[in-house]
């Protein structure tokens, strides 16, 4: 059985770990960013981009260590540091046999993986 202390202390790793794995990806393309384009005029263009990739195109493309892509990466990075936490906590209540918040979280946890498939579907 798992106690409370131990959740929270699991938790907080999660979303500790989560938090610094998101900012470190984040920092990297931003600052490769910066040393590619810094001396550039800003163009609000470049906030409204239309050629977004998938997760898989990611991977497979050899161009995915572009600094707007390492920021995407770091910013789903995030998304899945929730998701993970959401999932934990459906674990959680599941365990303690507290129903009504395992439906709760099992309801968030929906919205969040329909809205990161939201295109696929």
């Amino acid at each position: 059985m798992i106690t409370n202390r131990s959740f929270q202390d699991t938790l907080g790793l999660i979303l500790l770990m989560g938090t610094l794995i998101s900012t470190l990806l984040v920092l990297l393309g931003s600052i490769f960013y910066l040393i590619q384009h810094g001396s550039e005029t800003f163009s609000f263009h470049t906030l409204q981009t239309e050629n977004t990739l998938t997760l898989t195109q990611f991977f497979q493309t050899p161009s995915s260590i572009m600094p707007l892509n390492l920021i995407e990466l770091g910013l789903l990075a995030l998304v899945f540091t929730q998701l993970i936490r959401v999932a934990v906590l459906v674990y959680f209540y599941w365990q303690t046999h507290d129903f009504f918040f395992t439906a709760v979280s099992l309801f968030i946890l929906s919205i969040l993986v329909y809205s990161l498939l939201w295109k696929i579907i």
